[in-house]
């Protein structure tokens, strides 16, 4: 009952404020927060929290953080924080005593240490105000089971969403640049290689994040440590639950897209109650598929080309990204110059307007809508979008024919079905050379016509302004009479 009743605190807060934040770094949390590894903390029952506290202090000067939950516990400690875990842990061995008189006497030294005004260790939650302690000291008497539920709950949220992203970054700031405790990606390095590591999981998931499919990992994830569970009432319980936050269209807050296929035999096992360890394994390989396929190859090349730092993130992919831009001389014509140009809104009417001149005025708009489906991730919007362009560039009589080699043509239309980030890429390739070579040039021109004209029309005006003006009066006629 304990570790079921754990269970439904910690998926309650998943459900909502989990998915929407902190994904995979919340997945690792929970972990951090499992019932072995609380156990290696240092407080236990009898032991004072200033002794836990200088202990964790002392442990935190013999070297590094570690990624778990005694790295964690240091860096609480060194924060001033580690009251709030530890007040967390006590509430959760709160929850898994049976008999009143145990739960009267243990209520009451957590309220004494850790709710209590002025108590020596008080923690201060976004949540818990005079009234939320006021109720729980009218109830120490005869508590009930639930008498910290919501107190416990926002010292999770304070956890989740603020001390363990702290952590993480201090842990990332550890092994930045040096190497030492990030694993070095190479071209031998897999998937599973990063999936089955702590710190690079959050690393690659990160990098996901950016691409808007981090739920692929954390359902990953989440469905193998499914695979480990015994109790059929803990599969049954726990795979109804991945399959609603997951895959349920009705309910599905971080939904994935795998197979109808994948998506009945799951349904038909949880319906009946024929529930294993095998419940996943169908959805799990697409998944996996998927990433292994599409976003693993890119990271990999980008991590190991030095284009993407792990351990910076977004914000080194955006100044790359600028870069490179502002390097590019968008003067001459190239296939770099043309691709910086598609991305402006002004530069890129100007562009297609000099392509219409030219009789090609569907190859700027095919290399635009290219690059609007390489942003896409879901597999039915990839789907209506690849469709959608083959009927409109591609198919045999359609409206705006983009000429690309046969090859390419062919290979395009078998994977239409399941279709890639990169379906479209040498396509796209091969377009924006077209235009670098015949298209560029002439809207090159273009602009320079445009500018000489408007500097001309420029010293027009000034030479207006500075001509002198007429004198006014003499001539005129006289009359004689």
């Amino acid at each position: 009952m304990s570790q079921r009743r754990r269970s439904s605190l910690l998926t309650g807060v998943a459900s909502g404020e989990r998915r929407k934040s902190a994904g995979v770094q919340q997945y690792a949390l929970d972990k951090v927060l499992d019932p072995k590894s609380l156990d290696k903390i240092i407080y236990q029952a009898g032991i004072g929290y200033q002794a836990a506290s200088s202990t964790r202090v002392s442990a935190a000067s013999a070297g590094a953080l570690e990624f778990d939950i005694s790295g964690f516990s240091t860096f609480l400690s060194q924060s001033k924080c580690l009251s709030v875990l530890l007040f967390w842990k006590e509430a959760e061995e709160y929850l898994n005593m049976f008999s009143q008189k145990e739960r009267a006497a243990c209520s009451q030294k957590i309220f004494q240490r850790y709710l209590k005004h002025g108590a020596e260790y008080e923690i201060n939650l976004t949540g818990v105000n005079d009234k939320t302690i006021a109720d729980i000291e009218k109830q120490l008497g005869n508590p009930p089971e639930s008498l910290f539920e919501e107190t416990q709950q926002c010292a999770y949220k304070m956890m989740s969403l603020e001390l363990f992203p702290r952590f993480w970054d201090a842990v990332k700031q550890q092994f930045e640049g040096s190497g030492d405790n990030s694993q070095v990606l190479t071209s031998d390095s897999t998937l599973k290689d990063v999936l089955s590591d702590e710190k690079e999981v959050l690393l690659f998931s990160e990098y996901c994040k950016i691409h808007y499919c981090e739920e692929q990992v954390l359902f990953w994830l989440e469905t193998n440590d499914h695979k480990l569970l015994f109790d059929p009432r803990d599969m049954l319980a726990q795979g109804q639950r991945l399959y609603d936050v997951y895959i349920d269209e009705a309910k599905s807050e971080s939904r994935i897209n795998i197979s109808h296929k994948a998506d009945k035999d799951i349904q038909a096992k949880l319906s009946t109650g024929t529930v294993d360890r095998t419940l996943f394994d169908g959805a799990m390989v697409e998944v996996e598929g998927m990433l292994e396929l599409d976003v693993w190859p890119r990271y990999k090349e980008a991590v190991i080309s030095g284009e993407y730092d792990p351990v910076a993130g977004k914000a080194d992919v955006a100044q790359h990204d600028q870069q490179e831009d502002t390097q590019v001389d968008l003067s001459k014509p190239s296939k770099a110059a043309v691709r910086i140009t598609l991305k402006k809104p002004a530069e890129f009417d100007k562009l297609r307007a000099a392509a219409a001149k030219q009789g090609c005025a569907e190859m700027v708009d095919w290399c635009k809508e290219c690059a609007e489906y390489e942003k896409l991730f879901s597999n039915a919007d990839r789907t209506q979008k690849a469709q959608a362009m083959w009927k409109k560039y591609l198919a045999q009589g359609c409206d705006a024919p983009v000429n690309i080699p046969d090859t390419q043509l062919k290979d395009i239309q078998k994977k239409l079905d399941m279709p890639t980030a990169s379906l479209f890429k040498k396509a796209f390739d091969e377009c924006v050379k077209l235009i670098a070579d015949n298209v560029y040039g002439p809207y090159l021109d273009e602009e320079k016509a445009v500018k000489a004209a408007k500097e001309q029309e420029k010293a027009d005006a000034d030479a207006a302004k500075a001509a002198p003006a007429a004198k006014a009066g003499g001539g005129g006629c006289c009359v004689v009479s």
